[in-house]
């Protein structure tokens, strides 16, 4: 998540990231298809209106997730027989990503920005077809038996996954296809995270992304390309004035939108099964828990982003995962009493 302050002020700086940290950044003379803001993954919403891209990623990765679940019948293939696994699952995951984030910062460090651009370029093109042919094969279950046709989707997701990273990356995407094709891929992780990753796995990556990402804002990577950017100065603090921060642009970062997604979207699978408690929640004990999730991770999003008026970068998914784990957990536990003394005292 990032904030920028709006265009009626066009000399005020502003901030582009692509992660769960907010920050500001001055002015730019980069030409527009070479500056940051270009090829950084983020949906750019007015302030007042943050909430509405979190609560359409949030419902539609629920959807999907439900679909591909309980209709299609996917299943996990990641291990997970007990607590201990789980764990060791999301520290493996944690760690890669902690060693991607810093061979990125070092490699940008000695490279410069353009390599940057071609990091995320690639991993763009690479998630686009991806995410595209796998759910469009379990969406649609006769490309997966009919082989000319499985040729054809597969040859529309690549010419459709190029078009589109070419169009992002060179800033020749405006501003409402730009949005919808970033909340369309973290949607799309999102959702696939959440029912392809057991439940102990989920809630130790989302513990582990999320202190990796106070100490990378703070003290690492992130900050350090902030930096390098010239997003932020070292040091640097800010005190917004009231009306300058009510007419700022959030600009919401695409790791924000797919962990948030991930969370509800394993609430909503994960609660079903009997592995905390021996007793079989509802659907509609589940989707309680899952809204009670939504709640506190726009809770910890609204706390996060009123803190950018006197900071300049913060990390954007402890708060909204921690409240929202706290949320779900809380909630789960009252719903699973009530159905114990409904199923064995009345």
């Amino acid at each position: 998540m990032n904030s920028e302050e709006s265009d009626t002020n066009p000399s005020n700086p502003s901030t582009d990231k692509d992660d769960g940290s907010i920050g500001e950044s001055p002015n730019s003379e980069e030409p527009k298809s070479t500056h940051p803001s270009n090829f950084l993954p983020v949906y750019h919403v007015g302030l007042k209106f943050h909430t509405i891209p979190l609560v359409i990623s949030i419902i539609i990765s629920g959807v999907i997730a439900w679909y591909i679940s309980s209709v299609v019948g996917f299943e996990t293939v990641i291990p997970e027989e007990n607590p201990g696994q789980g764990l060791v699952n999301g520290l493996v995951y944690t760690t890669f990503a902690v060693v991607s984030s810093v061979i990125i910062y070092f490699l940008v460090k000695k490279k410069g920005m353009n390599i940057l651009r071609i990091i995320m370029s690639i991993a763009f093109l690479f998630l686009t077809f991806t995410l595209l042919l796998f759910f469009g094969i379990l969406i649609f279950p006769i490309l997966g038996t009919n082989a000319i046709l499985y040729y054809l989707f597969m040859a529309f997701c690549v010419i459709l996954a190029l078009g589109l990273t070419y169009l992002y990356f060179s800033g020749k995407l405006p501003k409402i296809p730009r949005n919808i094709y970033v909340l369309a891929i973290g949607t799309m992780i999102g959702a696939f995270m959440g029912f392809a990753m057991p439940l102990w796995t989920t809630i130790v990556l989302l513990v582990g992304v999320s202190i990796w990402d106070i100490i990378s804002v703070k003290r690492g990577p992130i900050k350090g390309i902030m930096e390098i950017m010239g997003q932020i100065e070292p040091g640097e603090v800010r005190n917004l004035s009231k009306e300058d921060f009510d007419n700022a642009e959030i600009q919401i970062g695409i790791g924000d939108i797919a962990f948030y997604s991930m969370l509800t979207s394993g609430c909503l699978i994960n609660t079903g099964n009997t592995l905390l408690t021996g007793i079989q929640m509802t659907p509609l004990g589940s989707i309680i828990t899952t809204i009670f999730a939504a709640i506190g991770i726009l809770i910890g999003a609204f706390i996060t982003i009123r803190a950018l008026r006197k900071n300049a970068i913060l990390p954007g998914l402890p708060l909204s995962i921690l409240i929202g784990l706290v949320f779900a957990i809380v909630s789960y536990f009252i719903l699973i009493n009530i159905r114990y003394f409904y199923i064995y005292v009345v």
